[in-house]
């Protein structure tokens, strides 16, 4: 017995002697890290946390950079590896080439105003201007819905989330990602891709690199609520008739710039913008795509050689056509955008809240935006549905929906977007 406890005892020692310097070697490194950028940028945390597991956590990061002041402040970051070991030997096997079997970082509600992203953003690119002036068809005299308007669609501060998810199989040789962009209060893209025959480092820079899966889910959180009341008001249109007007406009423009889009395309983006419904783009060929050669086939042929599926809310449309002249699409968007002044006088919108409702109150709520807080301290954001006849909160996690019981006895506190 005394032998046996002697083993634990050493056991214990070890242990904690391994996390005493896994503990020390990782904060050294970040504030290493943090030291190094600090002529450009200043980075500050309340605590750090490291686990052999292989996670370590900075809470309260506050960034700012001397011109500007602070200019965010995020709740945790969190790096993740497969063990505490892989910390030790990451350096050499990024020399050798060699990839990290899983990696993850995750950066929870990076908070900032929108008077500060004028710091750190630069001109849209040219897609960019172009789906900014899609947005703004129908929305009477306004040319872009980009960054520029978030004040007038009731947004003072930007709150956003990002997790992202690496993995690697030596055996499959696949890599695989995981990317999760959350706007809280606006919207939500997750993204899964697979690239196959990656047997090393050097294989993620070649030309000849292939895509075997890309899925996208696209999922409102609010935003275009709030287009559609913005833009209701500068067209002189009904709120709750806005996205058909839009929609009309929408196919007008796409006529001109020699867009074509079928009618299931159509209804799709429809149901998004007035329904707050779920899109999946999932793009899964016979065989893995090199995408520098995507550009040598007429793009009708797109959906069918990139096997692209659309689905709404999980519903596949079977309906899915698109062609369209790249060069002069992208050219009426940029020349329309150079006609908008870019000061505009802004009009502060009535902006909308979190309501406090009482758990029982939620069956008023179908179909409404919510954040809710369960009897075991867990939070969730999602809407209000119906499902087989009992109400539930609905929430999406990595492209999938999860259900929750919208009852008394499941929520502990409601609250409604209105």
């Amino acid at each position: 017995m005394q032998l046996l406890a002697k083993i634990l005892v050493f056991i214990v020692i070890c242990l904690s002697s391994a996390y005493g310097y896994f503990y020390y070697v990782t904060k050294s490194n970040v504030d290493s890290f943090i030291e190094s950028v600090s002529p450009f940028v200043q980075i500050k945390y309340e605590t750090f946390f490291s686990a052999l597991n292989g996670k370590i956590s900075l809470s309260e990061v506050s960034i700012s950079t001397p011109p500007y002041g602070k200019l965010a402040q995020i709740d945790s970051v969190d790096f993740i590896l497969d063990s505490a070991f892989d910390y030790f030997t990451l350096d050499d096997k990024l020399s050798a080439g060699e990839i990290i079997p899983k990696i993850q970082l995750k950066i929870n509600h990076l908070n900032t105003s929108v008077d500060m992203l004028d710091v750190y953003t630069q001109e849209p690119a040219p897609f960019e201007q172009f789906m900014n002036h899609i947005a703004a068809q129908g929305c009477g005299e306004i040319e872009s819905v980009d960054m520029t308007l978030l004040p007038e669609l009731g947004y003072s501060t930007l709150d956003a989330s990002m997790n992202i998810n690496f993995d690697y199989s030596q055996k499959e040789r696949l890599a695989r990602f995981n990317i999760d962009l959350i706007a809280h209060d606006m919207n939500a893209v997750y993204t899964t891709v697979e690239i196959p025959h990656i047997a090393n480092l050097r294989d993620f820079t070649s030309p000849d690199i292939q895509v075997g899966t890309f899925k996208v889910d696209v999922q409102d959180l609010g935003y275009s609520d709030n287009v559609a009341e913005f833009c209701a008001g500068k067209s002189d249109v009904p709120v709750e008739e806005y996205a058909e007007h839009h929609l009309e406009a929408l196919k007008s423009f796409f006529t001109n710039a020699d867009i074509s889009l079928s009618d299931g395309v159509y209804e799709a983006y429809e149901a998004y913008v007035a329904e707050q419904a779920t899109l999946t783009f999932s793009i899964q060929p016979k065989s893995a795509v090199n995408w520098k050669y995507i550009s040598l086939y007429p793009t009708e042929e797109w959906p069918r050689i990139l096997g692209l599926s659309l689905l709404v809310n999980g519903e596949k449309v079977d309906d899915v056509e698109v062609s369209w002249d790249e060069e002069r699409s992208l050219a009426t968007a940029i020349a329309s955008k150079q006609e908008v002044t870019t000061k505009q006088e802004r009009v502060p919108q009535r902006k909308k809240t979190y309501v406090q409702v009482a758990p029982h109150q939620l069956t008023n709520y179908v179909d409404s935006r919510v954040k809710v807080e369960t009897k075991l301290n867990r939070k969730y954001e999602g809407y209000v549905r119906k499902s087989g006849g009992a109400l539930v909160v609905q929430i999406t996690s990595h492209g999938g929906k999860i259900d929750i019981p919208a009852d008394s006895q499941t929520i502990a506190k409601a609250f409604v977007y209105k």
